[in-house]
């Protein structure tokens, strides 16, 4: 009768254990489902802090996982994000173009979050091409922003389309809008954000003729930088940091050692025709325009990037060219 009992309870033991298990892989997402999440999850915080470079390899592997499994929405969301990370190597009209027809969609359309996520990444492309289109991309963005109640997002429109007001003259407009991006990044602690509107004062100053206040926010965007994980290297903030040092009159400044290396990785693995060019005697060592700054890397000549490209030192670099760096 013993044996009989003990034989009970463990056939019972047993069933109780099937059904658990079958209970959990029945509520439980997949394997593939879970990595898939969990690779998303990590470069949205990448992207979040604009680290779209380091984001990029991580929405690719999520897309092919989601694609595997038949996701489509999740799926062309990690397209769309990828293709940020990538866009220093991507012909710009032709990623708009792209961009525009996935904007058509009936699955974008529907889907607000992944219409933002197009919208955002689109107006980053047009920042480059027009500032008509970027100007629709980011009032699109910051509409859809206000519909979702997402105010960091509502902040970041409003501040991008601050910087498109002053490409296109209006400076008041400009000043109130990223001053107002600035104002909520720094109450909710978005990080990226204030770095981004702190530089971008800094250079409008800067354009303003009024180098000497630009140092104070170019300083304050470095310093938060340095302070966080993921942003320890604001390449455009320092670019700009040396313009206005040029433009004050005052002795070149020497960028950190390794921020010029990750620059300079950055540079050459992004493959951007003519975004630099060789310094010649016929040019001038310091370039005022609006469309050229002059970044000095004179303590650079042993760097084994700089080394393997050039023999010199100082290199004029575009504005358009540090308009793409700031995206990496």
């Amino acid at each position: 009768m013993a044996r009989m009992a003990r034989t009970t309870f463990t056939w019972r033991v047993q069933g109780l254990l099937v059904a658990l298990t079958w209970i959990s892989s029945f509520f439980a997402l997949p394997a593939y489902a879970q990595s898939a999440t969990e690779l998303l999850a990590e470069a949205d915080r990448l992207a979040w802090l604009k680290n779209w470079t380091k984001a990029e390899p991580l929405f690719s592997r999520a897309e092919q996982i989601f694609a595997s499994s038949g996701d489509e929405r999740n799926t062309l969301y990690s397209k769309i994000s990828a293709i940020r990370g990538r866009l220093p190597k991507l012909p710009l009209i032709e990623v708009s173009q792209n961009l525009a027809d996935e904007l058509e969609k009936p699955i974008v359309q529907s889907d607000a979050r992944l219409k933002l996520r197009c919208l955002v990444v689109k107006g980053d492309v047009d920042m480059d091409l027009d500032d008509g289109l970027a100007a629709a991309d980011w009032s699109a963005a910051l509409e859809l922003a206000k519909v979702l109640n997402e105010k960091d997002w509502e902040a970041r429109a409003t501040g991008e389309l601050g910087l498109i007001a002053f490409l296109q003259g209006d400076h008041g407009a400009a000043v109130l809008k990223i001053t107002g991006a600035l104002a909520h990044a720094t109450k909710s602690g978005d990080v990226a954000a204030q770095i981004r509107y702190l530089t971008l004062i800094g250079s409008g100053l800067t354009e303003l003729g009024r180098a000497e206040q630009a140092l104070s926010y170019f300083d304050r965007a470095i310093s938060l930088g340095t302070s966080t994980p993921g942003l320890e290297h604001p390449l455009l903030t320092y670019a700009q940091k040396a313009k206005a040092l040029s433009d004050a009159g005052r002795v070149p400044w020497r960028l950190p050692v390794p921020t010029k290396v990750t620059a300079m990785k950055r540079i050459f693995s992004s493959r951007w025709p003519c975004s630099l060019s060789k310094q010649t005697d016929a040019m001038p060592p310091y370039n005022n325009s609006s469309r050229l700054l002059m970044w000095p890397l004179r303590e650079m000549h042993g760097g084994l990037y700089l080394k393997r490209h050039w023999n010199s030192t100082n290199f004029i670099v575009s504005w358009e060219g540090w308009m793409k760096l700031s995206r990496l």
